[in-house]
């Protein structure tokens, strides 16, 4: 993937449920993407947010997991017309730039979707 001028190895692991995309992707921040998190991270967001049309992402900073991370929580519609939300964060741990997101028609989730996904991580080495 081509993000700020330099081929990103991306590796996205997702599942599709009743309409919903659920993602977690990883970028390791070694070689010429050592030092890079911050601009990575803001490219992935824009990405998201153009996935569904949606204005340029506002990320704010919250604690998850133990570590500062970066959330963002958008609106806007598919190539068909239909609202469709995302809702990502960000962080970075032992050199890996962390992506995890949710993304379905509508709004926004429900509540308990969003719950239930993002209360289901922990990591490894914590």
């Amino acid at each position: 993937m081509d993000l700020i001028g330099l081929q990103v190895p991306l590796t996205l692991q997702a599942a599709q449920v009743q309409g919903m995309y659920f993602a977690v992707g990883t970028v390791p921040l070694q070689g010429n993407l050592e030092g890079q998190g911050i601009a990575l991270r803001d490219a992935l967001a824009l990405a998201v947010a153009n996935n569904i049309a949606a204005e340029k992402p506002e990320l704010v900073s919250i604690q998850w997991l133990g570590k500062p991370v970066q959330e963002m929580s958008l609106s806007g519609k598919l190539p068909d017309g239909s609202v469709a939300f995302a809702h990502a964060r960000f962080f970075e741990h032992q050199g890996t730039l962390y992506e995890v997101l949710l993304m379905g028609p509508g709004q926004r989730p429900a509540p308990e979707v969003l719950t239930s996904w993002l209360g289901g991580f922990s990591l490894l080495g914590m």
